[in-house]
């Protein structure tokens, strides 16, 4: 019996994955556009590209010259604006995750020989919002020293943080939110037991003093992913450390030899467009990024106890002594005369 046309669009429409944006680790653009004399532009023609991608983003001004890219995924961009009998203007800016940026153009009256300054417009400061956090980028969750591999140790960075807490507050008092999902434990408190590996991180913010009220915790991490770009690009990393070097006994190791410690971390990862010779170039369009991160640890604990002698047992208690080798006095409270 054959399938009917609507039955054959349904399966098509679950194979094909639609492109979404995650909710908490974006971005904004926004701004006003006027000439010199300050009156607003309509209409005008602004562009957002995402200079790693070439992915690129359209809209116009409204009829108060206002303009507005939603949902702006982190990473390195150029603006470019453009009106009739007007100079283009283009410039480039730095998007940040949960961060605003308002970018106010001035176009001028265009003439037969134009010349178009590229400059960076970034805004320095938030106006838009009282929240106070820090942005830990890609380049510094690459070269920032760290032992082990887990996010958690870049906080120390962050100014108020200690380990997850901010400010002195109590354990579990945090949230951290991966491209808008939280990751918290709910039922023991903290952070998962193993959170996304560092290669996968594009960037994350840290927002520990006047927080949003959006989020449901007085600090709140909210994580970046990597995405693929034009270019290829990927790392290949393995870490091994054992006893044999550098691994000395603690103070209540009885033993000689130093116990046992192997811990190997390793991982890859790797990005860049989709292409399939003479079918498909995803060059500006499609790109994927697969990471894998493991992490084998072998490190036994020392646990020592005390067990009584076999005189003790037969209730002879006339050899312990202490630290300075004196033999302790063994007596019945009950039956001795507290004062003598």
């Amino acid at each position: 019996m054959p399938n009917p046309a609507w039955l054959r669009v349904l399966l098509l429409g679950l194979l094909v994955p639609l492109p979404c944006l995650p909710q908490a680790s974006t971005g904004s653009v926004s701004g006003l556009v006027r000439d010199q004399t300050g009156a607003v532009i309509p209409n005008a023609t602004v562009s957002l590209t995402n200079t790693a991608t070439n992915v690129t983003q359209k809209t116009a001004t409204n009829e108060a010259g206002l303009y507005r890219f939603p949902g702006v995924l982190p990473g390195q961009y150029r603006l470019t604006v453009e009106a009739p009998g007007m100079q283009k203007f283009e410039a480039t800016l730095t998007v940040q995750v949960q961060q605003s940026d308002v970018v106010d153009v001035v176009l001028r009256v265009g003439t037969a020989v134009a010349q178009v300054v590229v400059e960076d417009v970034t805004p320095l400061v938030a106006v838009d919002s009282p929240t106070l956090g820090r942005v830990l980028e890609r380049l510094r969750i690459e070269q920032l020293p760290i032992n082990g591999r887990f996010v958690q140790t870049l906080l120390q960075t962050v100014p108020g943080m200690e380990g997850t807490r901010a400010w002195g507050l109590r354990e579990g008092s945090h949230e951290m939110v991966l491209d808008g999902a939280p990751m918290s434990d709910r039922l023991w408190g903290g952070t998962i037991r193993r959170p996304p590996g560092l290669d996968t991180i594009q960037e994350f913010k840290v927002e520990n003093n006047a927080s949003s009220a959006k989020f449901t915790r007085p600090t709140t991490i909210v994580l970046s992913t990597r995405s693929g770009s034009n270019e290829f690009h990927g790392s290949l990393f393995e870490t091994h450390r054992n006893n044999a070097i550098g691994k000395a006994r603690r103070r209540q190791d009885f033993y000689r030899k130093p116990p046992q410690l192997i811990r190997n971390e390793f991982g890859a990862s790797a990005g860049g467009p989709v292409r399939i010779p003479k079918v498909y170039d995803g060059r500006n369009r499609t790109f994927w990024f697969p990471s894998y991160e493991g992490y084998r640890n072998v490190n036994p604990s020392t646990w020592n106890g005390s067990v009584p002698t076999e005189a003790m047992r037969r209730g002879d208690f006339r050899g312990p002594v202490d630290a300075q080798g004196r033999l302790y006095r063994i007596y019945d409270p009950y039956s001795t005369n507290p004062v003598t």
